[in-house]
């Protein structure tokens, strides 16, 4: 649904629309039960700068339809998940 050339745009409490990169997507694997097939993006503002910068994840549904991660174990494993990506990603280096 979602790739790292697209855009997520999210809105703020007080109405504004911020445009967000897609830094990527995952479903989790059977290492976390209870969460199969469920759909995730994690996204960012690129105009932020780099010491201001946090990472966004909603859960998603075929229609792109985005749904926050309200429960802690859930962001547990969302966090497992973009730690693993940033270790991968520097293995590259």
């Amino acid at each position: 649904m979602f790739n790292d050339e697209e855009k997520v745009f999210y809105v703020t409490i007080d109405d504004k629309e911020v445009e967000m990169e897609v830094l990527f997507t995952f479903e989790p694997a059977k290492d976390y039960p209870g969460y199969e097939g469920r759909k995730y993006v994690v996204y960012f503002n690129p105009n932020v700068s780099e010491d201001e910068q946090v990472l966004y994840c909603c859960r998603y549904d075929e229609k792109g339809n985005l749904f926050e991660v309200t429960e802690e174990e859930e962001w547990n494993m969302v966090d497992e998940v973009v730690n693993t990506f940033y270790s991968e990603d520097g293995d590259d280096e």
